[in-house]
């Protein structure tokens, strides 16, 4: 699992209403708009294009 994925997948469980052991349960709202990619209180970062760095 790479970086970007562990990252994710922590955050749809920390984002899902309904997690289900250690796992976001898929069904939820939040988990709706995570699959979505319209989860308001989500943000992605990354840097811009010739940077090595967000925000440098």
């Amino acid at each position: 699992m790479g970086d970007d994925a562990l990252i994710y997948a922590l955050s749809r469980y920390l984002l899902c209403q309904q997690p289900q052991g250690h796992k976001s349960c898929g069904h939820c709202r939040g988990c709706q708009l995570m699959q979505a990619g319209t989860h308001p209180d989500y943000y992605t970062l990354a840097p811009e294009k010739g940077k090595k760095y967000a925000g440098h």
